[in-house]
């Protein structure tokens, strides 16, 4: 009966699941692997930090060219900036505010009147008139200006001052210092760490809060005491200070003098623990002995962007600024940040950019200085491209676009901060598009939008454009506009004539719709601004009869052209018609029209207008020399009359002239800055790659124009060369861009246009313009992706630098996001997502070989069109999915040959990872392309390793470094150099080795720089007896210079160098070399000189190039022998060849003298020798032979601009008569001052050293005892490096002696250190008395008192016998240090004031001057002292300077005068006047009085030194203050000892205040503040002390027990007894190491508690013990399994059983006799044998399993089809099935094993599930099939049609299992709806093919064939009474029918089986 009610059960459950639902996937073929390319942005961004080392200067000066602008660090949120420096004792927070303008401009600026049209006319009339000039109206600046220019400027705002004065800091004792500027979270930070406490602030400006917030934090309570004060920058600003004591607010309300602009910022101060007092009188918050402080200002103007009123008289300042600042006051800090990061990074993540160098740990700065020298870093490349992203974020988002200076500015804006139309306020917006930053242009959307009003006013009243400002019939913009609508031309036409202003910014917002698709936006608000801007046109342009359209394509070849008149190329040449920059800015506007007027349902006949006027343009032609012209009547480009590149022009029958106002050097010097003409390449489209003439004409433009220039010329050169898709050269300026010094990036990463500086601009003046930011990540941008040609090109102008590298969230035309891999130079795979407002849009990609690449959707391989001419893909993406392109496979074969042709070029070093690259090549692997790209990493970082493998060696701790840093990169690099050699890491730690070798080796540089010794005799020839002097850097003072004559490497027992060598003609040959020595260590390399006694003559010197600068400037100069003259040449673009006669001689070696600057130096070179066939060999050649960054600082030249420097070609010998000098390349003319031939002879052979000191010193390194208290208590990094380089010692095969001679000192050095050797302190002895000799002279008490403090130091370390040699060195550096602080006793004291330290709106001058050219803007400064010396420039263009000095103690005006400061020749630090002074405190003031006759414009500079008393006066303020901190201390809230000690320090301080002052110093009151300070810092709290610990209860466990099971029996926590007698817990740490389970006993456990959960507990090392007992294991259980096993056994029981079980029984029994015989058996071992006798026993009942509800069960399971099922679930069931048919036939199968297998098979196939049932769907199908819609009206076919494509693919999917029955069922239904619905077109009135009672459709009637659920129903099998029950007792036989028939149906109800 059992079984029959089992298979009841199974049967009745087969038959159900056809009414059950299946799920999973059946029949899907296994999809091919999409390419995982996406990588989380946070990866890649979270790296993405400026941070420095030191801080900035907070007292800089105002303007854009000072300091600020390379140092201060920008945050805002569009509408408020933050300048943060980094301050340890003050720190400056500057604010901005972008509307705080002084504008006065009314109605946009405009006249009053119009112009009319006849004046126009007239105009460019005259203009078109060539019968007298190219140019007729040439430079006019007169012509259809606007009115009076009150434009104004950006205004400077003011600063919030952090002054830590109260808390005493000693920035020399600062540790740890780092300020930082996180663009991915957009905060700031300062930390740093002084007497243990570390310190932190973090500032911020929230967009979603739209505050500014600092919050400062110390990592011990109590430790904040700040002043904080707000003040104004800026003369032109009025305002009043108010400070409320109860919300502790500070407020300044006030406005723009000039136009009444209102103003409010507050802000609220919000500390945490101390106090807070406000001191009214002086206007600032004391707050004191604060845990922390959070900051919240907001700030906001009255200003509203509506014409012509900018003004809002009613807007509540005071309501709205205070109360968002006290409402953020009173959120929590950590939600105001979470919200700030949130926002920002939510933009800033959208992109990610790798192009394959982690983050180095180097200071930006010093990233930027080595990128100037020619270290590009792509990591800085990086940064700099996601900077210009993180500006846009903080720049944009506000009510104004950013301006030329963003919004930052600390003084006077550059060009007044003003919105240039001509290129500037253009590239701002350049990037935010395609970056993905769209809500940031949104910003410039709605300005241009506000600019229309003004604007009509200027197309009517400059432009003559009748009724613009009624009917809207046009507007524009010309190049300066300000927030207060200035639209016309306010200054001359070279700067501000720009009509086109407003077309160029129309490519801009015309973007926004590019990008998003945004159809509404485009209709509402962009259309509407493009059509006014080209109706302005319609009106303007005008018919030309002088210029024609020339092009043969054009069906108006050869008429008139339509031309802008007056126009002007962009502050480039004269005043012209048709200039191509104005021609291609019109082409371009109306083409954006057309497409957009499509788009909106525009009138065809405007658009067809449009199209017209835009064929009539013409705005292209090419010049003579192959470039596209710049203007109609320019010929070529050539050399013109100034020496550099000039256009040229020539119009009717007039001669060729130079076109003014066009040089190169215009403006700038050097290479031209503007390419105004190629706005059609960039940012246009009218100049692209597929039309081939007008893209080879821009590059020859663009080459013309050079690679440098301004900075933001520079940014645009980037854009324009990739368009053309070179992209290396793109990268070439890109890289001059970044390394641009004065013309580029600066130190923060801001951009300077840059002033002066030489052809390159590279050494001139910063000055601030933010565009070339901007510009630069555009160009970064255009290289990775681009899309202006209607489709995306990926990576179109990749540079070489950039082999491998990776970008996400880039933005294509058309609403498409980006992404892009590539590797080896070699594009790996794409992604696009299509993000628009459709459904779906058509995507076309273009990238050679694309067209063989595969494409995968939701990593299925899918179908895309191909266009194998164009080289284009493109498939229909649809909204949200991500498609990848997989290009892998397309490249393999040419990265085999890549990585083929890298074999050669590996390292010989790195034969293991050329042997893994070679093998993975032969295999084609792959993943070669990993292994290629590891292999390169390698190679590179091994390269980068070796120059300063060497250089380890020689470091010190004299020059900032200390030992365990030495220790540190020392193992570091030899660790990184074993992985190299030995291919043992994987290509992300050669990643990180190659960052980190970098930074070692900036770190290695930067101690090099000093370690250098100069000889005064260079090799070469001795013609007389002379001395040998040999110097070295003031930086190397520390170091001994050591010698030798003989040519034998100098070592630490070689002669020490006092003052000179004598080198003798008579001694003959000399070799002379010296390195630098610290004791016995060498730490520099060899340096050495050669001198022979016979030298080689030249006779004569012949040239090639004959055109020298002058008669000072012959070629003789060069064989003279006089280094202070030289031969120069002009420039040439020819080499130059100089041939030296001589005697028949032999030589081996030529030495250069040469001339380098700024724009001079020698590229490429060789020398020949004539052979005795009087042809000439080449025995040298050289890429380069020099240039500025080579150039001998120490010997300038005499012009002052350039410099001396130097170059020794060695070659084989050569017997000649004549030498030949070939300079190939060369920059602004060569120029040498010495040219010498020599010969010195064969080179001495390099043989291996004596080894035997360095194996001397391994052999007691070895015997170092390493069990030592002394070894394991010593520094980790030490060891490392000992042992480290013990081995390093070891590796001496044919090194030279310089090498053994390193390593052995190194090696020395650090046994020393560990305490081994003898102690050498005779140094320390000869200073100690060199010291005290030194008591006795005329200094300061304080020195005095300082070096006392020293001797006594030395003099314990002397003293003490265990002392080590770190002991004795640090004793010797402080008492060196001591020494050298020595102070004079002096009448006076000298202190040159910086520039930045002047209150008051003058700019930074060079020099350190402070300067204006205003009246009536005062500068001032306040000092104390005994009188003051102030320097000026005179010059012809200064004027008259008012100084005043008045006593701030009497209110007396003690000095007073005027001076004129003109003079006819320049002079920087004349002395305006020295005034001695009464001692007290003063303030000096400065102002402009005018200027006098001749004087010009009226410039006036000061600079300061103050004279102070040197007369000694104690300061006793910090002692006192500090006594005075420990009045209101409390015994008994401290412990006694520390409170003990505290009053021990106080009561001797008590003394020492007593003191007169002849008896003590300023230095003994600092020394005792120190102690007492640190005692008080020291004192213990008693609820910090733990006074006891519980009791721990013993642990008792048995033999075998191991450590980690003793873990788990012991207490994870502890409880404590506080001080306070209040109970804590603590969790343990216990040390199980030396734990021994093996025997019995008992053992003591000690464990570490980590307090770190419990705040200010005292005890760093607090520890706890338990007793552990190990007991012997009871066997009393396993000797009674014993017994029982054996009585069976001899009883006969186990005879009877199967050989199985008898088998087990004597295996049981064995081992359980084994264990129980064995005294030191573990208690798992006892169990194990116990457990194998019961299981013996067990079987004693063991009879053969019953298999035969299993064997119905496999049954059942064969049955079943899986070809009815889908995937899901078929390999479980598969296996189940497996594993049941194995336990079938196993005989020896327990019954335990069948129930488990049966029971599983079970389960598995009740998991089956079904397909889906589409019967009826392939039924509808079917029939319908033969349809003809062409019977039926459009919409109700077109509702089948959707119907139908619907049902088929319904029934293509396979995937589709009988859970979605009802899509099916939905399908059919949808599509017997639709076919009932179709109407006849005849028939308007039919119902749809409804049927009657035979329909087949589904109606429901009773004879319906469709799924309606009644009883007739031919669909799905109800549940009706007919159908059987679960569980129902029914006969087998009939359902096993049931069974078959249903072919594979699932079993879902069954219960599995319990086990026996």
């Amino acid at each position: 009966m059992k079984k029959k009610r089992l298979w009841k059960k199974v049967i009745a459950a087969v038959c159900t699941v056809t009414m059950l639902p299946l799920g999973g996937n059946f029949g899907t073929v296994q999809a091919a692997t999409e390419p995982e390319t996406k990588v989380q942005a946070e990866t890649m961004n979270e790296t993405m930090k400026l941070w420095y080392k030191t801080p900035g200067n907070i007292n800089t000066g105002g303007g854009a060219s000072a300091q600020w602008v390379t140092e201060a660090l920008p945050l805002g949120n569009g509408n408020l900036g933050n300048l943060v420096f980094g301050g340890i004792t003050k720190e400056r927070v500057h604010f901005n505010e972008k509307s705080l303008w002084d504008s006065t401009t009314t109605e946009g600026g405009n006249r009053d009147t119009a112009y009319t049209d006849e004046e126009i006319e007239q105009y460019r009339l005259e203009m078109d008139d060539k019968s007298k000039e190219v140019f007729p109206h040439g430079m006019d600046d007169t012509r259809f200006r606007g009115a009076d220019a009150r434009k104004g400027s950006y205004q400077d705002f003011g600063d919030i001052w952090l002054d830590y004065s109260p808390m005493k800091i000693d920035e020399s004792a600062v540790t740890n210092y780092r300020r930082e500027l996180n663009i991915q979270t957009g905060i700031a930070s300062t930390e740093f760490d002084y007497k243990n406490v570390s310190y932190k602030r973090e500032h911020f400006v929230s967009a979603p809060d739209n505050v500014m917030v600092t919050r400062m934090t110390a990592s011990k309570k109590g430790k904040l005491s700040v002043d904080i004060s707000m003040t104004l920058n800026n003369s032109a600003l009025a305002g009043v200070t108010s400070l409320d004591e109860k919300n502790h607010t500070y407020t300044i309300d006030g406005n723009v003098k000039a136009n009444g602009l209102k103003f409010r910022t507050t802000m609220q101060i919000v500390p945490v623990g101390g106090t807070i007092t406000a001191d009214t009188e002086e206007n600032v918050y004391h707050v004191e002995d604060a845990d922390s402080i959070m900051i919240v200002m907001a700030e906001e103007t009255n200003y509203v962007n509506n014409y012509p009123n900018y003004l809002d008289t009613e807007k509540d300042l005071a309501g709205i600024v205070d109360g968002r600042t006290l409402k953020c006051g009173a959120m929590d800090y950590k939600e105001l940040k979470e919200r700030h990061v949130a926002d920002h990074q939510g933009l800033f993540d959208r992109v990610s950019l790798d192009l394959g160098e982690r983050l180095p740990n180097i200071p930006t700065n010093e990233l930027v200085d080595a990128y100037r020298n020619g270290e590009y870093s792509t990591y800085l490349e990086v940064l700099s491209f996601q900077y210009g992203r993180y500006l846009s974020i903080a720049g944009s988002r506000g009510d104004l676009p950013s301006n030329l200076n963003g919004m930052w500015t600390i003084g006077a804006s550059g060009w007044s901060g003003d919105y240039h139309f001509n290129v500037n306020v253009q590239m701002n917006y350049w990037p935010v598009y395609v970056t993905n930053l769209a809500e940031c242009g949104k910003t410039f959307v709605e300005y241009m939008d506000k600019l229309r009003a003004p604007g009509r006013v200027t197309a009517e009243r400059i432009h003559g454009i009748e009724n613009a400002t009624t009917e809207h019939t046009g507007f524009t913009v010309h190049v300066g506009n300000s927030p207060f609508g200035q639209t016309t031309p306010d200054v001359p036409h070279d700067y501000g004539w720009n009509p086109t202003g407003a077309a160029w910014a129309i490519q801009n917002i015309w973007q926004d719709y590019e990008f998003t698709q945004d159809i509404d936006y485009l209709k509402n608000k962009i259309y509407p601004i493009m059509k006014e801007a080209a109706l302005f046109w319609d009106n303007y342009l005008w018919e030309s009869h002088y210029q024609k359209i020339d092009d043969p394509a054009s069906p108006h070849n050869g008429e008139n052209r339509l031309v802008v008149a007056p126009g002007y190329s962009a502050e480039q040449g004269p005043t012209a018609n048709g200039t191509t920059y104005d021609q291609s800015l019109v082409w371009e506007l109306y083409k954006e029209c057309i497409e957009a007027g499509k788009l909106v349902g525009e009138d065809q006949a405007l658009l067809d207008k449009w199209q017209d006027e835009m064929d009539r343009l013409d705005p292209i032609n090419i010049n003579a020399t192959g470039g596209i012209k710049e203007w109609y009547e320019e010929t070529r480009v050539g050399i013109g009359s100034t020496g550099h590149n000039q256009s040229f022009a020539q119009a009717g029958d007039l001669p060729e002239i130079e076109v003014p106002n066009s040089g190169w050097n215009h403006g700038h010097p050097g290479e031209q800055r503007h390419a105004s003409h190629l706005v059609g390449l960039y940012p246009g489209t009218l100049i692209n790659k597929e039309n081939q003439e007008y893209m080879d004409a821009a590059i020859q433009s663009l080459n013309e124009r050079g690679f440098y220039s301004t900075g933001w010329s520079k940014a645009n050169k980037v854009n324009l060369w990739a368009r053309t898709g070179n992209g290396d050269n793109a990268y070439k300026v890109l890289n001059n861009l970044i390394g641009g010094k004065s013309a580029g990036l600066q130190y923060n990463l801001l951009d300077s246009h840059g002033s002066g500086g030489g052809d390159t601009m590279l050494n001139g003046t910063p000055v601030f313009q933010i565009d070339g930011n901007y510009g630069l990540t555009a160009g970064v941008a255009e290289m990775l992706v681009q899309s202006q040609l209607g489709y995306t090109q990926f990576l179109p102008a990749i540079p070489e630098a950039w082999q491998n590298g990776e970008v996400q969230g880039l933005k294509a035309r058309g609403n498409f996001t980006i992404g892009e891999k590539w590797q080896n130079g070699l594009a790996d795979s794409f992604t696009v997502c299509y993000e628009g407002g459709e459904e779906s849009s058509t995507f076309i990609g273009e990238y050679e070989g694309i067209t063989n690449a595969k494409v995968y959707a939701d990593g299925e391989e899918i179908t895309v069109t191909k266009d194998e001419e164009k080289g284009q893909i493109s498939f229909d993406a649809v909204k949200g999915t991500t498609y990848t392109i997989d290009l892998s496979e397309e490249n393999a074969d040419e990265l085999i040959e890549k990585a083929t042709a890298f074999l050669d070029q590996i390292h010989p070093d790195l034969a293991k990872a050329k042997e893994e690259l070679q093998k993975a090549i032969d295999e084609k692997a792959s993943d070669l392309g990993d292994v290629f790209a590891k292999v390169q990493m390698m190679d590179k970082t091994y390269r980068r390793y070796l120059p300063y493998k060497d250089n380890i060696y020689y470091m010190t701790k004299l020059e900032g470094l200390t030992d365990a840093e030495i220790d540190s990169m020392y193992v570091e690099m030899r660790q990184i150099a074993a992985a190299l050699l030995n291919n043992t890491e994987d290509n992300n730690y050669y990643e990180n080795a190659f960052a980190s070798i970098n930074e070692i080796g900036k770190t290695l540089n930067s101690q090099m720089d000093s370690r250098v010794i100069t000889f005064s005799v260079e090799s070469g020839t001795l013609t007389d007896d002379t001395t040998l002097t040999l110097s070295r850097p003031e930086g190397a003072s520390g170091y001994d210079i050591r010698y030798t004559t003989d040519g034998s490497t100098p070592r630490a027992d070689s002669p020490l160098y006092v003052d000179g060598i004598d080198l003798k003609v008579a001694d003959g040959n000399k070799t002379v070399k010296a390195a630098l020595f610290y004791k016995y260590q060498r730490v520099s390399p060899v340096y050495s000189e050669k001198y022979v006694t016979e030298g080689i003559k030249v006779n004569g010197v012949d040239v090639s190039f004959k055109d020298t600068w002058g008669e000072s400037y012959v070629e003789t100069n060069m064989i003279d022998g006089n280094p202070a003259t030289r031969w120069a040449v002009r420039d040439t673009s020819d080499p130059i060849d100089i041939v030296l006669d001589l005697d028949e001689s032999t030589i081996d070696t030529v030495n250069f003298d040469f001339y380098v600057s700024s724009y001079n130096g020698i590229g490429a070179f060789e020398i020949q020798a004539k052979n005795a066939d009087g042809e000439f060999d080449t025995v040298f050649e050289s890429d380069e032979m020099g240039d500025y960054d080579d150039r001998v600082t120490s010997k300038p030249d005499g012009n002052g601009e350039g410099y001396h420097a130097y170059f020794t070609a060695k070659f084989p010998e050569v017997k000649t008569s004549q030498v030949k000098i070939v300079l190939k390349s060369f920059t602004k003319g060569p120029s040498f001052y010495e040219v010498q031939p020599v010969y010195f002879g064969a080179e001495e052979e390099i043989t291996a050293g004596d080894a035997s000191d360095l194996k001397e010193m391994i052999r007691l390194a070895e015997q170092v005892d390493r069990d030592s208290e002394d070894y394991k208590n010593a520094d980790a990094a030490l060891k490392a490096a000992f042992e480290e380089s013990i081995l390093d010692a070891k590796e001496t095969e044919n090194l030279t002696q310089e090498k053994l001679d390193s390593k052995e000192a190194f090696l020395r050095n650090r046994y020393e250190r560990l305490g081994y050797g003898e102690v050498d302190k005779g140094e320390l002895t000869g200073l100690v008395e060199q010291a005290k000799l030194m008591l006795d002279g005329e200094y300061t008490r304080s020195s005095i008192y300082l070096l006392n403090k020293a001797i006594n130091n030395a003099q314990a370390v002397l003293d003490d016998d265990s002392a080590k040699i770190t002991d004795v060195d640090n004793a010797a550096a402080e008492l060196k240090k001591a020494m050298s602080n020595m102070e004079p006793i002096v009448d006076e004291v000298l202190e040159d004031i910086p520039s930045g330290s002047l209150s008051g709106d003058w700019i930074e001058a060079a020099g350190g001057f402070r300067a204006t050219n205003s009246d009536n803007v005062p500068l001032s400064y306040d000092f104390s002292g005994i009188g003051i010396v102030v320097k000026t420039v005179t010059a012809p263009d200064h004027g008259n300077l008012m100084v005043k000095i008045t006593n701030t103690v009497t209110d007396e005006v003690v000095y007073e005068e005027t001076f004129n400061t003109y003079a006819a020749e320049r002079t920087d630090g004349a002395l305006l006047f020295d005034k001695d002074l009464e001692n007290s405190n003063y303030r000096i003031e400065f102002e402009r009085n005018g200027y006098t006759a001749p004087a010009n414009n009226g410039w006036v500079e000061v600079k300061l030194t103050v004279k102070r008393s040197g007369e000694e006066v104690v300061d006793r303020s910090c002692l006192q203050e500090e006594i005075e901190k420990c009045q209101n201390l409390a015994a008994g809230d401290y412990t006694e000892a520390s409170w003990n000690r505290l009053q021990e320090i106080l009561k001797q301080a008590e003394e020492v205040l007593k003191k007169d002052d002849k008896d003590t110093s300023t230095a003994e009151m600092d020394d005792f503040a120190a102690q007492i300070e640190e005692a008080r810092d020291a004192l213990v709290e008693l609820s910090d002390v733990i006074a006891g610990v519980d009791p721990i209860k013993p642990v008792t466990v048995s033999i075998g027990t191991t450590a980690e099971e003793l873990l788990a029996k012991l207490p994870n926590e502890v409880t404590l007894t506080m001080g306070d007698e209040r109970k804590e817990t603590a969790d343990v740490a216990w040390d199980v190491a030396d734990f021994d389970g093996t025997k019995a006993g008992t053992m003591t456990i000690e464990g570490t508690v980590d307090l770190s959960s419990i705040e200010n507990a005292v005890d760093d090392d607090l520890k706890v013990t338990v007793e552990v007992t190990v007991e012997e294991v009871s066997k009393n259980t396993l000797k009674r399994f014993l017994d029982k096993a054996q009585g069976y056994v001899d009883d006969g029981t186990v005879a009877g059983l199967k050989e199985s079980v008898q088998k087990l029984f004597a295996e049981a029994i064995e081992e359980g006799n084994a264990v129980y015989a064995n005294p030191n058996a573990t208690k798992d071992e006892v169990m194990n044998a116990a457990f194998k006798l019961m299981k013996a026993i067990h079987a004693l009942d063991f009879v053969a399993a019953d298999k035969t509800d299993l064997e119905m069960a496999i049954d059942l399971a064969e049955m079943i089809d899986l070809a009815d099922y889908v995937t899901a679930g078929q390999e479980e069931f598969k296996a189940a099935l497996k594993e049941a048919q194995d336990v079938f036939n196993d005989g020896d199968a327990f019954q335990e094993d069948v129930d488990k297998a049966y029971n599983n098979l079970l389960d598995t196939m009740v998991n089956l599930r079904l397909k889906a049932d589409k019967s009826i769907l392939d039924e509808l199908l079917k029939e319908f099939a033969d349809v003809d819609l062409d019977k039926y009206t459009e919409e109700s076919a077109a509702v089948y049609k959707a119907a139908l494509a619907a049902a088929n693919d319904v029934m293509a999917n396979d995937e589709l299992s009988e859970d979605d029955q009802a899509v099916v069922d939905k399908a059919a239904k949808e599509l017997q709806d639709a076919y009932d619905a179709l109407q006849l077109k005849s028939d308007n009135n039919n119902s749809g093919n409804t049927g009657d009672d035979n329909n087949s459709g589904n109606t429901g009637d009773d004879n319906n064939s469709g799924n309606t659920g009644n009883n007739n129903n031919g669909g799905k099998v109800s549940s009706g009474s007919d159908a059987p029950k679960t569980g129902d007792a029914a006969d087998f036989a009939p359902w096993a029918v049931c069974l078959v028939l249903a072919a594979g149906a699932s079993v879902v109800t069954l219960k599995t089986k319990k086990k026996n």
